[in-house]
């Protein structure tokens, strides 16, 4: 076989993890400096191979990292004698093909404004015509620097074609390196939305979505990162939280990113020009996946600061499925126990029954989750730097609007016409009184048998109001302390309800079956369920320290107003952005005050609306909230 009459010869090769042999192969995790180191040259013993089915070790290269080479062809022709025709060309195949990186034809000269392909065309029109080609002579030759960004993962080979002329053709030979591209991070990304109704009332923070990204390195280098950026989708901006330093990420380590998206001004369409915005913010049904942005980030490795770039396909975030909650039962409910009762526990509960609040209608018609949507913020609010016994306002925009989309005259469905003023009922609420605990409000009574005589009454049970004090010799008769009036208050009440005059046994009235309890309206003013906490990271309610009072009535009704057409805001959706949907709407504000009674963190409620009958009379259930939120209360 003859020697080839060119040498093909490797100048630079990074990064020199590519090279098998080379100690850089499996480097030694350290910190990235400030500076590059100096880049080593190559050993002496590697070049590329003749064959590709060459066993492993492979080089490594991280996926993003910059591929770069400089390779040279010489004529190494023993006398020096010319090859005509010299041309080599550069080439990557990956999983996914074969692509071209560089190509280098000696004698030609090339034009920054032609294709590569037309050059070829175009110089072989010459050669052909002039019927001549290009010679190198003896110890000349060409070189090539190509570079490439790795965009995939998997293994692949470098190829390296030479081809020149000859008096019997054209001859050739190829060059191989094979090297495998690894992920050298880690992602992964949770999202957050507003749970808290600090955060879920609030018009500028409820459509707020956090993503948190943790990077992990895994790869064999130490990394670290210039830039990490995310790149909001149209409709979406993107603020990063946190400080910009950056240390570097040993292999294994993670990393967190945090940054908050909130809507952004979207461009104004025709249609929005000449409607106002729909006060509701956007919907999704769960399951819905909606499309947040790309993560663009930038890193140096090693040593030698090999850079190194890497941009995720669009983050996405999937709307929850709304879980189905048993709606709350309104008939009163009895447990039957099977332990036979004794006619002591028996007495006690007739008596304890008593302290209940009023018992809860029997149904109430809610209205149709169809027909009606309903939609609350807090628009003026202070949730901090509440005084003890100082009053303060919270303001709330209360919007409502009819569920089926206004279309035009040539469609069948929907309606343009607006619907009729609805009377609306604004009703604070407050959780259910709790049920006395053990006999402290009870009445100090027990059943004994015949054969015994009843004990007597002690002198705590004949006051009830505050105990006595033993008197001093000479100091007269014995004085009652004064007592708080709040205890007072307290003490009365719990005496008028358990009064000891009550006979021993006392025929207990049957309570009313649920269908003898005739439906009333408005229901009373407590929350059908108590609130849940779980969103406000409190591990029981018993945290809520402070306490507050609402002043005022519990029930309001709000002025009827006129429904007017609006645009809804459909938010960032994979759907069409110019398609926009009109609906009637109304929105209504209001106040609610309060008084603040005692320091530490409370809890300002709930709120129900009601669909009040147009003669005032009855009415509907629309929605409930079960809670406002929170304030804290200074000393």
């Amino acid at each position: 076989m003859d020697v080839p009459p060119l040498t093909l010869a490797v100048l630079r090769l990074t990064p020199h993890t590519l090279i098998p042999d080379s100690p850089d192969h499996q480097p030694i995790p350290s910190l990235v400096p400030d500076t590059p180191a100096p880049t080593p040259s190559l050993p002496s013993s590697f070049s590329l191979s003749p064959t590709h089915n060459y066993p492993s070790p492979f080089g490594l290269l991280s996926l993003g990292s910059t591929f770069s080479t400089h390779v040279r062809l010489s004529n190494t022709r023993p006398g020096g004698g010319e090859v005509l025709g010299v041309r080599m060309m550069v080439e990557i195949q990956g999983p996914a093909g074969r692509y071209q990186l560089g190509e280098i034809i000696h004698g030609e000269t090339k034009d920054s404004e032609k294709t590569p392909g037309e050059e070829v065309q175009e110089r072989a029109v010459e050669g052909r015509e002039n019927g001549e080609l290009p010679a190198l002579l003896g110890g000349e030759g060409v070189e090539l620097k190509v570079e490439s960004e790795m965009k995939e993962i998997g293994l692949h080979v470098l190829i390296c074609s030479v081809a020149w002329e000859t008096l019997d053709g054209r001859r050739t030979f190829q060059r191989f390196l094979k090297f495998n591209v690894n992920a050298p991070l880690a992602i992964k990304t949770r999202i957050h939305t507003a749970q808290d109704p600090n955060t879920s009332l609030d018009p500028n923070k409820r459509n707020e979505v956090s993503l948190e990204v943790l990077v992990q390195n895994i790869s064999t280098e130490g990394m670290l990162f210039d830039r990490v950026l995310l790149e909001p989708v149209l409709g979406l901006d993107a603020h990063p939280i946190g400080s910009n330093r950056t240390t570097t990420l040993m292999p294994m380590d993670t990393k967190q990113f945090l940054f908050v998206l909130s809507p952004s001004n979207a461009p104004v369409t025709s249609d929005e020009q000449t409607l106002p915005k729909s006060v509701f913010p956007p919907f999704h049904l769960g399951g819905t996946v909606l499309p947040l942005g790309r993560l663009d980030v930038i890193w140096f490795s090693g040593p030698y600061r090999d850079p190194g770039r890497l941009q995720t396909s669009t983050l996405n975030r999937r709307v929850p499925l709304t879980p189905v909650v048993p709606r709350p039962s309104l008939t009163p409910s009895r447990t039957v126990s099977a332990v036979p009762t004794s006619p002591a526990s028996a007495i006690r509960r007739t008596d304890s029954s008593r302290l209940l609040p009023p018992p809860v209608p029997a149904k109430f018609e809610e209205a149709e989750p169809a027909e009606w949507e309903l939609d609350l913020v807090a628009v003026e609010v202070q949730r901090e730097a509440v005084e003890v016994e100082k009053e303060f306002i919270f303001k709330f925009r209360l919007g409502m609007r009819d569920s089926s989309v206004v279309v035009d005259d040539d469609e069948k469905t929907g309606s343009s016409i607006p619907p009729r003023p609805v009377m609306l009922g604004i009703q604070y609420l407050t959780s259910p009184p709790s049920r006395p605990v053990g006999g402290s409000l009870a009445p100090q009574t027990a059943f004994f048998p015949s054969t015994r005589s009843p004990p007597v009454m002690s002198p705590s049970n004949s006051r009830p109001f505050s105990p006595l004090v033993p008197s001093t010799p000479g100091a007269g008769p014995s004085s009652r302390p004064m007592t708080p009036v709040s205890t007072q208050l307290r003490q009365a009440t719990s005496q008028s309800l358990t009064s000891p005059t009550t006979p021993l046994y006392m025929p207990s009235v049957p309570a009313p079956l649920p269908s003898m309890i005739s439906p009333a309206f408005p229901p009373p003013p407590f929350l059908t369920r108590p609130p849940s906490h779980h969103a406000k990271q409190l591990p029981s309610r018993s945290l809520l320290t402070g306490e507050i009072a609402h002043l005022g009535v519990s029930l309001t009704l709000l002025k009827t107003a006129e429904f007017h057409m609006v645009t809804e805001d459909l938010g960032t959706t994979y759907a069409d952005p110019t398609a926009r949907r009109r609906r009637w709407e109304v929105a209504s504000e209001f106040e609610l005050r309060f008084i603040a009674l005692q320091e530490g963190l409370a809890d300002l409620g709930g709120l129900r609306v009601l669909i009040m009958d147009d003669d005032g009379s009855g009415g509907s259930i629309a929605r409930e909230w079960e809670s406002l939120g929170d304030v804290w209360v200074d000393g």
